[in-house]
């Protein structure tokens, strides 16, 4: 794992694997850390951003930031906002994204505590 807080990445140490698609600010995708190993989900900010989505894509991280080490919020593992496009790398969740999860076990939404969701899905 890499520490924290997080860290200005080198973006050469990205292997891009998989793409999720496109998403509000721009795309998303799966990869990995060539240094650490650690497989890593990466928000690439659309390379023609206004400064307006460039504010906004980083402030979306800010739960992860203030909500480090707590096991309900994701975790930002580093960024490199250093040159166009900007990065954030968050940790991966490999049993798939939260709502997902939830859709697929309906019966349990309501009855399962915040610990149970994030570990089921991470």
């Amino acid at each position: 794992m890499l520490s924290e807080p997080p860290l200005d990445l080198d973006r050469g140490d990205l292997q891009f694997n998989l793409s999720y698609g496109k998403g509000w600010f721009g795309w998303i995708v799966q990869g990995s850390h060539r240094v650490t190993g650690e497989d890593v989900v990466v928000q690439i900010l659309k390379e023609e951003a206004t400064m307006e989505e460039e504010i906004g894509f980083r402030e979306i991280s800010r739960p992860s930031l203030s909500g480090a080490g707590h096991p309900n919020v994701l975790r930002l593992v580093g960024h490199c906002y250093e040159a166009v496009p900007r990065l954030q790398i968050y940790e991966l969740c490999r049993l798939g994204d939260l709502k997902t999860f939830m859709v697929e076990n309906r019966g349990g939404v309501g009855r399962r505590s915040g610990d149970f969701w994030k570990a089921a899905a991470c």
